[in-house]
């Protein structure tokens, strides 16, 4: 189970990342390893105060190869266009994943 990164300055000012904070209870209660393979290599806007054709997260993620024969679950706390998990995603198949899934919470 791997928690989509926030960008470094919205994590200190908030003092956490909630999807993290949603992929640690998940795993704890389905017995699943907990991962910190995906991080953020370029810092970007937050995207939920975007348009769809304002995104700007691509390159933004690289996955690390302990994705690598795996069938990865990515959490995200809020998607509006998928962009983000979209991106994550295709992080951890060009790291050898062999499935993703997406957890996701949809912005009404």
């Amino acid at each position: 189970m791997e928690p989509v990164p926030l960008a470094t300055d919205r994590e200190r000012s908030r003092g956490f990342n909630q999807s993290r904070e949603i992929a640690r209870h998940a795993s704890e209660l389905l017995g699943v390893q907990l991962g910190a393979n995906i991080s953020r290599i370029r810092e970007t806007r937050p995207q939920v105060e975007l348009n769809g054709g304002s995104r700007e997260c691509r390159g933004a993620f690289v996955a690390e190869p302990g994705v690598a024969g795996k069938t990865v679950i990515l959490v995200d706390d809020v998607v509006t266009t998928g962009s983000t998990m979209r991106e994550c995603a295709s992080a951890c198949y060009e790291a050898g994943a062999l499935a993703v899934t997406r957890w996701q919470w949809q912005r009404a």
